[in-house]
């Protein structure tokens, strides 16, 4: 096939995609706006050490107003062979003060996207997937593709040429740990076959309700040919069974989707909603914005997922004790970097405004955020990005109300 006939197919494989996606953009762009007034708090911020990039954070609040975060940290760069799962604790009386991360995993790997979910105020399930990323040092792309100095660059073409390949398909996966008394000692390692950055959730009837991507890490590189799915377990995570993937409009494959989260209503109905991002095209409407989907019997049939015209990715969303919905994504649109949230009044049948919680940000290395409700009625946003220019990336949160 020639380049003028690839070019033909992609356009053709992607016109409706794209004629969906703008008008759901066209959509979102008459939603009224707000800014919220209030400082951004820094979690876990130590600009002056080479260690200090922190990414992809979850939080949870126990009943007494504890708060934990975990996240990917001890670490330089946005990809590299250091990332270690790490726990921070703090208190909703004072969101200020925050204890210095602790190492909770660590593979001779690249460990990365931390969620947690608690089953109740002692016993903590942490979620996060390993990564080798072998393939960057075998094409010496560590300096170009993520930035690194050429210094940083030896050192970890080094680490990865020590790491022990014999353990690469042991450690390589998505994985749960779990600790039953407060966080004090954890489990070893829970093969999991689904990963997201946040994590499982759990249901009402006690079950806990998985839905992410299929596992998609494996020697030789990353595999993203695979579906959005949903998984349950009945033993506390121990292990999962495999329920139905979500099928997707015409044109938008298994390679466009990643990074899910769902969220159970009162009626049972399980809202779904899914980073959407089709790199081999220049269009702000596919580049990195949001699908939501539905399942009424479980998580084992799926609504096909509909375009939301989000400018950002990828989502969380939580239900205020208002009954609002809040969603918030991290924003990547130069001149808008920053961290935003949707609110809806129905349940996610519609979007009806936008509050920015964050629009200045210096680059648009930041997002995953995810938010919690705290005692009285005011939200905490927490997120990963810089706080000022030419730093590593922070655990930074944001404490507002609806």
């Amino acid at each position: 096939m020639s380049q003028e006939q690839s070019a033909q197919q992609k356009a053709a494989t992607y016109a409706e995609p794209k004629a969906r996606g703008r008008e759901a953009f066209a959509v979102a762009a008459k939603m009224p706006q707000s800014h919220v007034d209030a400082e951004t708090i820094p979690i876990c911020y130590h600009p002056q050490d080479d260690w200090s990039y922190y990414g992809w954070p979850s939080i949870a609040r126990d009943s007494t107003g504890k708060l934990i975060i975990v996240c990917s940290g001890n670490r330089r760069y946005h990809v590299d062979p250091w990332g270690k799962v790490v726990i921070i604790y703090g208190h909703e009386r004072d969101l200020t003060q925050w204890t210095e991360p602790e190492v909770i995993f660590n593979s001779p790997f690249d460990d990365r996207d931390s969620g947690i979910l608690l089953l109740d105020d002692q016993t903590y399930l942490v979620s996060s997937f390993t990564l080798d990323i072998g393939q960057y040092a075998a094409g010496r792309s560590l300096e170009k593709v993520f930035g690194m100095r050429a210094e940083d660059a030896a050192a970890a073409y080094a680490a990865i040429a020590a790491q022990p390949t014999e353990l690469t398909g042991y450690y390589l996966g998505s994985w749960l740990i779990l600790s039953e008394d407060g966080g004090e000692t954890w489990s070893e390692q829970i093969p999991s076959p689904l990963t997201t950055p946040h994590g499982p959730i759990k249901l009402s009837n006690g079950r806990l309700f998985y839905f992410g991507k299929l596992m998609f890490a494996s020697e030789g590189g990353i595999k993203s040919e695979k579906p959005i799915m949903a998984a349950v377990s009945d033993n506390g995570g121990l292990s999962w069974r495999l329920l139905g993937p979500v099928p997707m409009p015409a044109g938008i494959i298994d390679d466009n989707v990643h990074e899910p989260y769902a969220i159970e209503l009162a009626d049972g109905k399980i809202l779904g909603f899914i980073r959407l991002e089709v790199r081999s095209l220049d269009e702000p409407a596919l580049r990195f914005t949001i699908m939501q989907t539905e399942s009424t019997d479980g998580g084992m049939n799926w609504r096909e997922a509909r375009f939301l015209g989000c400018d950002g990715s990828p989502p969380h969303v939580m239900q205020h004790s208002s009954g609002s919905l809040v969603m918030v994504f991290g924003c990547r649109t130069a001149g808008r970097y920053g961290i935003r949230a949707w609110i809806s009044e129905d349940e996610g049948q519609t979007w009806e405004r936008e509050a920015v919680l964050c629009d200045d940000a210096p680059t648009g290395d930041l997002g995953y955020p995810q938010t919690v409700e705290l005692a009285d009625g005011s939200l905490f946003t927490i997120w990963y990005g810089q706080l000022n220019p030419d730093e590593r990336c922070s655990i930074l949160g944001k404490n507002w109300r609806l």
